[in-house]
């Protein structure tokens, strides 16, 4: 038993430091890479958006896309109160996102590179997390094994490099609808409520991530109606109640945001 014991607790031992290496190449590729990008061509209109909201609560730059990520990126800046947000101007009056975002980022402040790379670290770590959710999932799914290689795929793959560098709202989406989904799935195997309230602030912030976080719903309910029941796993019933407290969640958290 003594054997068994300290064998598990090397193999525990050496899957968190993986898990670690993983998450430091992740986030290594992306931070050192950050610095020497240009803005993406939409990038500037998401920060804009989430750094005015936060500054003025004001929502009329957040227009074509819920401000969640933008917000996110933000709060990099929110303890720099050498920024200038030229509301004066009178893109800002008009609500013109687009001719007031390039205002902001590259008139009326002389370091617009400085700020993109301290907006994206927020963007970073919603990236890290994708990763955790990612390797946590098919941990329960697949075991030790599994999960080491879903975390191979995830930290070297150039999709998630390449959005979790920039401010705007896909990676988020797949966060938080990969989180919404993973927790629902979970009590459908295992009932705790705290999985459903996860299920449910995850995809709140889905739906404040990006208006497509809708998709949660259809993918829900297909879950609800078709994943097989075992004796002791929710009824169809118990199902739609679960369905409707999601729901409940997830405008709260919408509320929350806005």
């Amino acid at each position: 038993m003594n054997k068994l014991a300290a064998l598990l607790q090397r193999t525990a031992w050496s899957e968190g430091v993986l898990l670690v290496i993983g998450l430091a190449l992740f986030a290594t590729q992306t931070l050192t890479v950050s610095p020497h990008k240009s803005a993406a061509f939409d990038e500037q209109y998401h920060l804009t958006a989430g750094y005015s909201y936060l500054r003025t609560g004001d929502f009329r730059l957040a227009t074509t896309h819920p401000p969640l990520m933008g917000m996110i990126g933000a709060t990099a800046l929110l303890q720099d109160e050498a920024i200038v947000l030229p509301l004066d101007h009178p893109a800002w009056q008009a609500g013109d996102r687009f001719l007031f975002s390039d205002v902001f980022l590259w008139e009326a402040n002389p370091n617009p590179q400085e700020l993109l790379v301290a907006t994206r670290r927020p963007i970073i770590a919603v990236g890290l997390l994708l990763v955790l959710i990612l390797y946590g999932w098919a941990r329960q799914l697949w075991g030790r094994h599994g999960a080491l290689l879903v975390l191979l795929l995830a930290v070297l793959d150039p999709n998630l490099l390449a959005n979790a560098r920039v401010v705007t709202t896909d990676l988020g989406l797949s966060c938080f609808l990969a989180l919404a989904t993973w927790r629902l799935w979970r009590w459908l195997v295992a009932p705790s409520w705290l999985n459903l309230l996860w299920a449910g602030l995850a995809a709140g912030l889905a739906m404040s991530a990006k208006y497509t976080g809708l998709l949660f719903w259809p993918a829900a309910l297909l879950l609800m109606l078709f994943y097989p029941r075992q004796a002791d796993q929710p009824t169809r019933g118990q199902r739609c109640l679960a369905l409707i407290g999601i729901g409940v969640s997830a405008y709260c958290v919408i509320w929350a945001v806005y």
